[in-house]
């Protein structure tokens, strides 16, 4: 049986709606992960958390202790698979975060600040519907791909679109 965002109970909080993922979102992090398996100096890793302790509490953190993008891109970090990481200190290189049916893009460049602030040195914002992706290398400066090659000099990136949306 296929539930579609119309069937929704309207009860549902909208908190709990932001948190419920759907196909696309999830094949989209499989996609865009795997690309950056294939490129050297990076490791991905989806929905890890990031510590946001180091901020002050003027960043309008309401009571959160972490962020967890949707693919947190790092240079080369060693996976250890006898030591696992629960919750990082050491911030990625790039945040990806893709827009789910239930967000709203502000929702996700408010993060985008949050991620600034860290040290993360570049988000990218991934459109399923248009089959585009913004790169964000502050909270007011993007620029957006939808063909062609996805370039990101600030991580030194140059990955094909038609590698993610095919």
């Amino acid at each position: 049986m296929t539930l579609l965002l119309e069937q929704f109970d309207e009860e549902v909080a909208p908190e709990e709606l932001a948190e419920i993922g759907s196909f696309n979102h999830g094949y989209l992090q499989l996609k865009i992960g795997s690309c950056f398996l294939n490129l050297p100096n990076f490791t991905p890793s989806s929905e890890f958390s990031l510590d946001l302790s180091t901020l002050p509490a003027s960043e309008g953190l309401d009571g959160l202790d972490s962020l967890k993008p949707d693919i947190a891109v790092y240079s080369q970090w060693p996976v250890d698979f006898q030591n696992d990481v629960i919750k990082a200190q050491k911030m990625p290189v790039l945040a990806i975060e893709i827009l789910s049916p239930l967000q709203g893009v502000k929702t996700l460049v408010d993060k985008f600040k949050l991620y600034f602030a860290l040290g993360v040195h570049s988000c990218w914002l991934v459109y399923p519907y248009a089959e585009a992706i913004a790169v964000y290398h502050t909270p007011d400066d993007f620029k957006l791909f939808a063909q062609g090659d996805i370039v990101d000099d600030v991580v030194g990136i140059r990955i094909p679109l038609k590698e993610i949306f095919s």
